[in-house]
This record gives structure tokens, C-alpha cells and sequence, in this order.
């Protein structure tokens, strides 16, 4: 309440992790097979039901906070052949997508630099598209390729009338050719595609 933001991201990435397990206490409530044990509610509901139950908390003190989430959870091209979300769920949590807010930023996000992601992350947005959400494009800031091409295929999917509310720029920390790569090194590159300058 001090702050009062008027964005805010859910994150909801990687949500079979064990700290969000331990969190939610996931291992008591589900049977492993996706279903939970206290109403037969599946990972797709149960999923729903944690972004809604998010969204309404903060829709409730700021109905016109923008909120945002990554889309690897609900986005069954996130990692097509390797449904990741199995880990945690027990079943995929894909069916949640729709169920949530249709005016959640949803970012999506890919950070490799080989020239077949390109393709990946255009397969990405477009699985995201009937759906309407307004769209972030996540980039690595450590992959001036990453960078550039997120930039470019954001372009032309907002030239088509599509929603892109944006790019945004995350680093992690990485290894590039065997060396670390210092934090935001290509900060200025990323806001120069960011703003249309190059």
C-alpha cells in the first residue's frame, strides 16, 4: 500500500520449482496424478485458481494496475515435446489459459541466441494470439542476437494490429564462450531496438 504500484508481475514461471511446491504445500494437496485431493480440482483449475485469486487481490485495491505473468505455464510451445509443468502438477497446466484474465501482460519469454530459436519464439506469440493478451517480449541481455530478433518479431507482430504492450530485458547471469558475462553489458543495445533507434 505505501508504494502504490500500478503494475505488477505475478511471475507464475517455472511454478513447479520445490520452494513454490514447499509454499503452497502442493505435495499434500495433490495425488500426483493432477488432481486435488480435497475437491478432484485439475492442474489447469488449480492453476487458474492461483493467477484469479492473485488478480482479483490486486484488481481489488487497484482496479487499473496492469498485471503481468510469464506464459511458459500456460504456453504448451514454451518447450515443445517436454511438458516441464508435469513436475509439480502431475498434469499439464496448459487448459488454465483460458481461464485467466484476457488483460494480463503475458510475457513470453526465450533466451537462447541459436538462429532455430527465432522460429521458437515466433511458434511462442503465435499459440498466444487467438487469446488476445497484450504481449511483452522477454529478451537476454546477454545474447545481442536474442535481443535483436525479439525486437524485430515483436515489430511485425504489432504492425499487424496485435497488442504488444512491450520488450523487456532480463539477465540472469550466465557463462558466454566459457566467461561470465557481467550483468546488463548490453543494456544500450536492448534500448536502442527497445525505442526504434536502430
Amino acid at each position: 500500500d505505501a508504494l502504490k504500484p500500478n503494475r505488477f508481475n505475478l511471475e507464475m514461471d517455472e511454478a513447479f520449482t520445490p520452494y513454490l511446491n514447499n509454499l503452497l504445500d502442493i505435495r499434500d494437496r495433490y495425488d500426483g496424478q493432477g488432481r486435488c485431493l480435497n475437491n478432484s480440482q485439475a492442474a489447469g483449475d488449480a492453476f487458474a485458481l492461483l493467477v484469479n485469486t492473485c488478480y482479483d487481490t490486486l484488481k481489488a485495491r487497484n482496479p487499473r494496475m496492469k498485471i503481468e505473468m510469464y506464459d511458459d505455464m500456460v504456453n504448451p510451445r514454451h518447450r515443445p515435446g517436454w511438458n516441464y509443468n508435469l513436475w509439480m502438477w502431475g498434469e499439464s497446466t496448459f487448459s488454465a489459459i483460458t481461464r485467466i484474465p484476457a488483460d494480463i501482460h503475458m510475457l513470453a519469454w526465450g533466451y537462447g541466441n541459436a538462429p532455430y530459436f527465432q522460429n521458437w519464439m515466433k511458434t511462442k506469440i503465435d499459440f498466444l494470439t487467438p487469446y488476445r493478451f497484450p504481449l511483452i517480449g522477454v529478451s537476454a541481455d546477454y545474447y545481442a542476437d536474442n535481443i535483436i530478433r525479439w525486437s524485430r518479431i515483436l515489430a511485425a507482430k504489432q504492425a499487424t494490429g496485435y497488442p504488444v504492450a512491450g520488450i523487456n530485458c532480463a539477465d540472469w547471469g550466465t557463462l558466454v564462450h566459457g566467461k561470465w558475462q557481467l550483468p546488463f553489458v548490453l543494456l544500450p543495445l536492448f534500448g536502442a531496438y527497445a525505442w526504434g533507434t536502430r
